[in-house]
């Protein structure tokens, strides 16, 4: 359970991404109300909603103190390597650890938090509502578990898509705006080195959320066509290239060190961290969670069927949100 000094700074992070999406409504002259809460609970989970025109995102206290303790982790002394690969820097600082453990704190939750905003603001609430899908209350919910969404499957998949795609743009455009990376090197020299460090920071707090979801836990494989939601490797690839895109459409100045294939063969390390974490700390046994578990997610017939999704979206889905959203859709 969260002490009420904690729950103040969850919140906090919650309001802070409210505001930035709040910033966006602007420029297209609306305004849209988001209430919010925190609740405590054991399970790794968030929700958005709607009812009767008013919008919450539920955020679980599991989802802060799980990061938070990965991470604390990860920060020690003894994990120099993981500091190493944050910080850019060859000798351990106590000081800059913490520092970095806030930032990727921030980075990390602020992906749960700004996907539920997407479902908000990229009309998917209000689509779905649209379609009666509604409990007895008349509330309508994009659960973080789609089984529970009630949506036909390929639909279910490219809204979650476009919610992560609207997280991962959210993301780039708050850790490479120049300001705020000034404002980081006010404060401590040398802290984000360049808009290349900024977004490999940005790829170490998404590898850390998708880790904590399953991302090398062992598991069955399923019909592709039947799933409400990507499988993870499929989606944190999928989520990698909208980062790039976003990138690429933010800062058209000043290229990247780095493409998709460099992402593609560092990101498993990265995940083996939390898989270390896993084993170590929780006990879990090597064969359960691993690097190598659902490398058939990252094949050739699961990207495709990313291909196939964005046509989906183009073709089909783009139009069925136009109506209810609040923002541009992605082309």
């Amino acid at each position: 359970m969260l002490s009420d000094d904690y729950k103040t700074r969850c919140e906090e992070l919650i309001e802070s991404a409210i505001r930035y999406s709040q910033k966006n409504l602007k420029s297209f002259n609306k305004n849209v109300d988001i209430d919010y809460s925190v609740i405590n609970t054991l399970e790794f989970n968030a929700n958005s909603k709607l009812c009767e025109e008013k919008y919450a995102i539920n955020i679980h206290s599991e989802v802060f103190e799980r990061i938070y303790d990965i991470l604390k982790v990860l920060f020690y002394k003894e994990n120099i390597t993981f500091y190493k690969s944050v910080s850019w820097d060859e000798e351990y600082c106590e000081e800059k650890a913490f520092k970095y453990l806030g930032l990727l704190m921030e980075l990390s939750t602020k992906l749960i938090i700004n996907h539920e905003l997407g479902h908000i603001l990229n009309g998917h609430l209000r689509y779905k509502k649209s379609l009666n899908i509604v409990n007895d209350k008349n509330e309508c919910y994009m659960f973080m578990d789609s089984e529970k969404n009630e949506l036909d499957p390929i639909e279910s998949q490219v809204l979650e898509m476009d919610a992560d795609a609207y997280a991962a743009t959210c993301g780039i455009g708050a850790i490479t705006y120049d300001e705020n990376i000034n404002n980081y090197n006010k404060i401590t020299p040398n802290f984000i080195k360049n808009k290349s460090h900024a977004v490999i920071l940005l790829v170490i707090a998404s590898t850390i959320v998708f880790s904590i979801q399953g991302l090398g836990k062992k598991k069955e494989n399923s019909n592709l066509e039947d799933l409400k939601y990507l499988p993870l490797r499929t989606r944190q690839d999928y989520y990698m290239r909208c980062i790039l895109n976003a990138y690429k459409n933010m800062n058209l100045k000043e290229k990247l060190d780095f493409d998709i294939d460099f992402l593609r063969e560092v990101l498993p390390n990265i995940e083996e961290y939390v898989n270390l974490y896993n084993q170590q700390v929780l006990g879990f046994h090597s064969d359960d969670y691993n690097s190598k578990n659902n490398i058939e997610e990252l094949g050739q017939v699961y990207l495709k069927h990313c291909d196939y999704l964005d046509r989906f979206w183009t073709k089909t889905m783009r139009d069925k949100l136009l109506p209810y959203s609040y923002l541009s859709l992605f082309p």
